[in-house]
């Protein structure tokens, strides 16, 4: 499992013990709520209106579960996109193995430098890429530049 699939499991299992939680105090103040209604009252209160009560309750509580499952996973996706482009649009993180060039990034970057290496260039082989680009321009529009005697 990746770490933000493990991230999102452990948010989604908080989110529904907390739900539950939720659920098992209502139910008990429901509970002590007729003990004393009974105490005071000599019938019950209208079942529907309890029914319509408890499952209006737990549809509530599922309902903002949701949006907030809804929202650690927008927000999951966003952060997980930042890391695959981490200079914007046209880089790539380098991938497991670092030597391989992701799908259509034949281009490496040194963030130390801030240099760039086109395949085939002298330094292309030695660098070990710490970004990947598509292009010269993504390289540049990131602030990469290539070495001064490639210019």
């Amino acid at each position: 499992m990746t770490a933000p699939t493990g991230q999102l499991t452990e948010i989604n299992q908080r989110g529904q013990e907390a739900a539950a939680t939720a659920v098992r105090l209502w139910t008990d103040a429901f509970t002590n709520y007729t003990k004393i209604w009974i105490s005071a009252h000599s019938t019950l209160p209208d079942a529907q209106v309890v029914v319509d009560g408890v499952f209006g309750f737990a549809e509530r509580v599922l309902a903002g579960q949701r949006e907030f499952i809804i929202g650690v996973i927008t927000a999951g996706g966003q952060v997980a996109t930042a890391a695959a482009a981490p200079h914007g649009e046209g880089s790539h993180a380098p991938l497991a193995d670092a030597s391989e060039a992701p799908d259509g990034f034949p281009i490496k970057g040194n963030d130390g430098s801030r240099l760039y290496h086109l395949p085939g260039s002298t330094f292309f082989d030695r660098t070990v890429a710490e970004v990947w680009f598509a292009t010269p321009e993504a390289a540049e529009a990131a602030g990469f530049q290539l070495p001064e005697s490639q210019r």
